[in-house]
């Protein structure tokens, strides 16, 4: 039995892509269609996805100079999904 190699960076980048293009694409194709409940249900499905987005802009957009493994005011640590400084090949 094979054991499947990780996916590269690169490779998961595109999966990632490809995913997000669909279901962009099937929710155009349901706009005039579907009803407001099917809607509702997509934002539930999605709604980690938004956080995740909200979480990264919020920290980016902070007036401090962000920390890698910083808290927030009430010394809690950042929501797992927030990106920290990452070295920038050059």
């Amino acid at each position: 039995m094979m054991v499947p190699q990780p996916l590269s960076r690169q490779e998961f980048y595109e999966d990632l892509i490809v995913n997000l293009e669909k279901a962009r694409k099937l929710i155009e194709s349901q706009r005039h269609q579907a009803s407001l409940q099917w809607f509702d249900n997509i934002r539930e499905q999605f709604k980690s996805g938004f956080k995740c987005v909200d979480d990264n802009l919020r920290h980016a957009n902070r007036r401090t100079c962000p920390k890698t493994n910083e808290t927030d005011h009430q010394r809690q640590p950042l929501p797992r999904n927030v990106t920290g400084y990452m070295s920038v090949d050059k």
